[in-house]
This record gives C-alpha cells, structure tokens and sequence, in this order.
C-alpha cells in the first residue's frame, strides 16, 4: 500500500524542471497563490490546479505582435454550424398526426435531428465502425 506524500507546488514544479515524475505525490495548495504559467505546466501532467489559487499576472505575459497588434473585429460567424450540413426533408403525415405535432408543440427540426443522430449512433454500433 502506497501512501501519498503531500510536496509544495514549488517542490512540484522543481521537480518537473528536473524531469522527475509526480504521481503517486500530492500538491498542497492551501495558503499558496500558483502562476498561470505553472498551472498550465501542472495541467499538462494531470495535476488539477484549484481556479481559486492561480494568479493571473499579465506582467508574465509576453508582448506578441501578431497577436497584440491585430484589429480584431467581432463577426456573427458560428464556426459549429459551419461544420454541419443542412438538409431540407419533406415527408407526408396523416392529418391527424400533423395536429397532435401542433398541439404539443414539437419542433420537427429538432426531433428529426436527433432520430437520425440516434440512428446513426446505433447503425455504426451494429456494424462496429
């Protein structure tokens, strides 16, 4: 049975500068304020870093003139809905099923959305891909 010793974020951070492991090891954040830079190196390993403890400092940030000096402008592009296809489905349904979609309200769009992603989901199952 192993028992997990309990090292300061510097002690951790050392450690990961020297290449040495720190499994098995926990960090102890209490009482501590941990930069950006060495929550992103402790993440990158698997350690959750506490949001409540990382100090963001934008003196560590470094100047970026691609970045820094580029006129952003705000644009109503939906980079997610770009990557779907939309299709246009007509389908012929008895009146009075027509009227239960209208008394409840059902939005088509959706549910027809989501029956052919379930479908999908379960024809790649049974095929195995």
């Amino acid at each position: 049975m192993m028992t997990s010793k309990s090292i300061t974020v510097t002690e951790a951070i050392k450690r990961l500068e020297e290449g040495k492991k720190i499994e098995g090891i926990t960090i102890d954040f209490e009482n501590t304020k941990v930069k950006a830079l060495d929550a992103f190196k402790l993440g990158k390993v698997g350690i959750e870093v506490p949001d409540e403890v990382i100090d963001y400092d934008d003196a560590d940030i470094t100047y970026d003139p691609d970045f820094d000096d580029y006129e952003w402008e705000r644009t109503d592009i939906d980079p997610i809905r770009d990557l779907k296809e939309k299709l246009t489905v007509s389908i012929e349904i008895d009146k009075d099923v027509k009227a239960w979609i209208q008394k409840n309200e059902i939005s088509l769009d959706q549910l027809i959305e989501e029956l052919i992603r379930s479908f999908y989901s379960a024809n790649k199952l049974i095929k195995g891909k």
